[in-house]
């Protein structure tokens, strides 16, 4: 889950990449979501319900058999 208080460097670091690749994989979802920064994202997400019970149990289902 992204999470406003998480900073780039740290999401970097667990996920070992760059911040760079964080900035530029995050701004896609801004885009879509319609706001400019992190904290505005996760009030969107809230507000949509997202990810919803059934998306997440899908993702974790499909992560499982390796399609993630």
């Amino acid at each position: 889950q992204m999470r406003a208080v998480w900073a780039s460097g740290v999401l970097a670091a667990a996920l070992f990449i760059g911040e760079a690749s964080i900035k530029t994989h995050l701004q896609p979802i801004y885009d879509k979501l319609g706001v400019r920064d992190r904290a505005s994202a996760v009030a969107e997400g809230y507000r949509r319900r997202l990810p919803r019970d059934s998306t997440a149990k899908d993702v974790h289902a499909n992560a499982d058999q390796g399609y993630a």
